[in-house]
């Protein structure tokens, strides 16, 4: 996914969005290795979701399918 930086979603190197099997263990294993939490799960209409970014600045949105 590729999009432009908007004055709610600041530039930054990099943003990925990836489905995994386990939004919460995923989560988890980022906080404690230096990631920052950009948004806690949540369930949205679309899925089972989180955000967080890395200590290079970039993003990753992690969804779990239904």
């Amino acid at each position: 996914m590729f999009g432009g930086a908007t004055s709610q979603f600041h530039e930054h190197p990099c943003g990925m969005f990836l489905y995994v099997e386990n939004v919460d263990d995923v989560y988890a294993k980022a906080l404690a290795n230096g990631g920052a939490s950009l948004h806690a799960p949540v369930k949205q209409e679309y899925g089972y979701t989180a955000g967080f970014s890395d200590p290079f600045n970039n993003q990753w949105w992690i969804v779990q399918g239904e």
